[in-house]
């Protein structure tokens, strides 16, 4: 591991540029300034579209970023998207998810959720949870890619924002991969998924 400035880095062990193709690379796997990068796009998405995915100090995405809790999405080598998680109780989180709008093809976003249930699964997982506010166009993307809406509570801010809980379970309680579970490979070959996400995801 490399220190740069305060954030560190996995300049040493961390080779991978994107070459081409649909491709998701956790951060620390990238070359120290792919990770740079990544780490900017992560942050300046809660000022670009913080009405959709919320806030987060930038404590919390340097914090994930050293943790390895970042997925990017590239498309040709073109950054479009990341995926920021956690796990707990055999539960893996989604915290927030982004698609740059001018590239919100669901098999982006379709892609970064199959990276985190293919982490899950590895982790021994048992499904993926996360809270959504009611009034997102977002909510029809967790819809198409087969989530369930379970529950619905109060948001912590001042507003006072309904959400909904979302769940998909990727393993059943016995340990045993859901039957249909695509490995990452496979579950990306999905050449021919055009369908935009709506505009607000």
């Amino acid at each position: 591991m490399a220190a740069t400035g305060s954030i560190v880095t996995s300049a040493d062990g961390g080779t991978r540029l994107p070459t081409g193709g649909l491709e998701v690379i956790r951060t620390l796997e990238l070359r120290s300034s792919a990770q740079q990068s990544l780490l900017a796009f992560a942050i300046g998405s809660s000022r670009i579209d913080g009405q959709c995915i919320g806030w987060l100090p930038t404590a919390a995405y340097v914090g994930a970023h050293e943790q390895g809790r970042i997925v990017a999405c590239y498309n040709n080598a073109d950054l479009v998207g990341y995926i920021l998680w956690g796990t707990n109780n055999g539960i893996i989180r989604c915290f927030v998810v982004w698609v740059r709008r001018d590239a919100r093809l669901i098999l982006h976003g379709r892609a970064l959720v199959d990276a985190i249930a293919e982490i899950g699964v590895q982790r021994g997982c048992t499904r993926i949870e996360l809270w959504c506010a009611v009034d997102l166009a977002a909510n029809f993307f967790w819809d198409a890619l087969g989530f369930t809406r379970v529950c619905w509570r109060w948001g912590r801010a001042k507003r006072g924002r309904r959400h909904w809980l979302w769940r998909q379970r990727i393993m059943p309680d016995d340990d045993t991969p859901r039957r249909g579970t695509l490995s990452l490979p496979v579950a990306l070959a999905r050449p021919t998924e055009k369908a935009l996400l709506p505009p607000a995801w």
